[in-house]
């Protein structure tokens, strides 16, 4: 059994110094026990990159290139509904080469009332308590007889995903009294939890900030803009407009790629299952370029056109990796054709 840490503790100067950083629970992304938040206009595939992150997180690996420091129990709330999440969820086991089982993430398909004295909050937070195996302090360990001083559990939650902002608010998002109450509702589940939260949201009317009051990006320790081209290869941008004592990093550049979903037997036969999952720039440009020089390789010498069908990329996405590859040496053309040097 795990304790839960000890709550406002009386730190010594002394003790504050020696103190380690806030640990990173993402490498450079999100720190543990922090408020986040991931913002964009709609349609920007904001929830795909929220559980992308949030799966990364369950099972350890890393996401985008940033090393996962303290995999854990994710609970997730998907409060727009779960009926897209079932295909998202799919897709990213699919894709990552993972059985759905080894997933430590735990789902709630609902809207929730995100007070911090609401009956939907108590309920969660039992929900979450039964999950882990949680025991108040006092309890004793019928093995050894030790009486812990603290809540234990099995184990804590590493992060609590809360999608979207919109469906877990009561009130009017633009007033003061109601975002702050949804806030306390937030640190209710931190403190309970002693885990990170990640809070996704909408753009504002003009799409330049967070919509409602101001007192949510206040509340946040780190902010993301996730920012959406309309052409998929020109990709995503998520940007990060805040980052609590720690200089914002680099934007982190994305793709979202088109993917066929397994069917299973009690699937409708006649539903197309598609989903989208969210990959590095890089990884994916790298991944497409072994690709079509594969193809290449298969096809023997090719004609422009003969590669490009051959190879089932888009037309813009492969003529640009064509140029990269001509310009660094890896292929020739004469006479039209094509061919691996």
């Amino acid at each position: 059994m795990i304790e839960h840490i000890d709550r406002l503790p009386l730190l010594q100067f002394h003790e504050l110094v020696n103190r380690a950083p806030s640990p990173w629970l993402v490498d450079g992304v999100l720190r543990e026990t922090s408020v986040a938040l991931l913002y964009g206009r709609r349609g920007s595939y904001k929830s795909f990159v929220a559980l992308d992150l949030a799966a990364s997180v369950a099972t350890g690996l890393s996401w985008q290139g940033h090393t996962v420091r303290a995999s854990g129990l994710v609970i997730y709330i998907a409060a727009e509904g779960g009926g897209g999440m079932v295909q998202r969820a799919r897709a990213w086991a699919e894709q990552h080469d993972v059985a759905p089982f080894t997933v430590n993430m735990r789902f709630v398909t609902e809207p929730l009332t995100c007070l911090p004295d609401s009956e939907d909050m108590d309920v969660l937070i039992q929900r979450i308590q039964e999950a882990i195996d949680w025991h108040p302090a006092g309890t004793i360990d019928p093995d050894t007889g030790y009486v812990y001083e603290h809540a234990t559990a099995r184990e804590w939650p590493a992060l609590i995903v809360i999608d979207t902002l919109a469906r877990c608010l009561h009130g009017d998002e633009s007033k003061a009294e109601d975002m702050g109450a949804f806030v306390k509702g937030v640190d209710r589940l931190k403190v309970e939890f002693n885990c990170a939260a990640l809070i996704v949201h909408h753009t504002g009317w003009d799409e330049t900030h967070e919509r409602g009051h101001t007192s949510l990006g206040g509340a946040c320790d780190t902010i993301y803009k996730l920012e959406a081209e309309e052409d998929p290869d020109t990709g995503l941008t998520l940007v990060c407009e805040k980052m609590k004592d720690s200089r914002e990093p680099e934007d982190i550049r994305l793709v979202r790629r088109d993917v066929e979903v397994s069917r299973r037997p009690t699937d409708d036969p006649n539903e197309d299952l598609r989903s989208v999952v969210i990959e590095s720039e890089l990884i994916n440009r790298e991944a497409r370029r072994a690709h079509i020089l594969r193809v290449l390789e298969e096809l023997g010498p090719s004609t422009w056109l003969e590669w490009l069908n051959g190879s089932g990329l888009p037309r813009t996405t492969f003529q640009n990796i064509v140029s990269e590859l001509r310009r660094t040496g890896k292929i020739i053309k004469e006479n039209d054709v094509f061919t691996i040097v």
